[in-house]
């Protein structure tokens, strides 16, 4: 599920965050981007407990190794 999350939402999350802010007020605009900043907070927690799941072998280190190339590609 995190994976899915990751692959349609990844590249809107990352381009919010890096995109420069506009002039003026767009309260709508500020409030999506403090959802994508909590969301990359959390998929960069993620991010660094996979390494520790690759290691282990078996399915949850391909699912592992699937979900860190996702997030490799979005960033």
């Amino acid at each position: 599920m995190l994976l899915k999350l990751v692959r349609v939402f990844g590249s809107v999350i990352y381009s919010t965050i890096s995109a420069s802010s506009s002039v003026g007020v767009d309260i709508e605009a500020e409030q999506r981007l403090e959802r994508c900043n909590l969301c990359f907070i959390e998929l960069e927690k993620v991010k660094r407990c996979l390494p520790v799941l690759t290691r282990r072998g078996g399915s949850i280190a391909k699912s592992a190794q699937a979900l860190n190339l996702a997030l490799q590609e979005v960033s």
